[in-house]
């Protein structure tokens, strides 16, 4: 079962976020789909990921998600994640700057039935502002 829910979380981020295809997310979530640590100004059900994945395709087009470590237990998944780009478009009220961005991250991924029914996670939000010149540095 662990390993069925690894593939399954890997596809989440190879096919339907770094492959661009964000309407396979319907397929990989759940309806009831919720993601506890959305976006600022979301509430993280499933449409609201699907739209916040869109905005951040358009800001970051070569946007990718590496998983660097996954570990499975029970109905949960745990993937240390590197996230890349460059920023071609505004986002999150800034800008495009033309800037690579590469920031880590850890989700955890709760399956059931065969769906992703719940995220909790955590990526470097103040990397991302460093790195994009909002915010400065230590």
């Amino acid at each position: 079962m662990s390993a069925d829910h690894k593939a399954l979380v890997r596809r989440l981020y190879d096919e339907a976020v770094t492959r661009q295809n964000v309407d396979l997310i319907d397929d990989l979530c759940a309806p009831e789909f919720v993601d506890h640590n959305p976006e600022p100004g979301s509430g993280g059900t499933l449409q609201e990921v699907k739209t916040m994945f869109r905005a951040l395709l358009t800001a970051f087009p070569d946007f990718s998600l590496t998983v660097q470590d996954q570990i499975a237990e029970g109905d949960k998944v745990v993937c240390r994640l590197i996230a890349r780009g460059t920023h071609k478009g505004p986002y999150m009220g800034i800008p495009a700057t033309e800037r690579k961005v590469e920031i880590g991250g850890i989700d955890i991924i709760r399956v059931a039935k065969g769906k992703a029914v719940e995220r909790w996670g955590y990526f470097d939000d103040v990397k991302l502002l460093q790195q994009l010149g909002a915010m400065e540095g230590p």
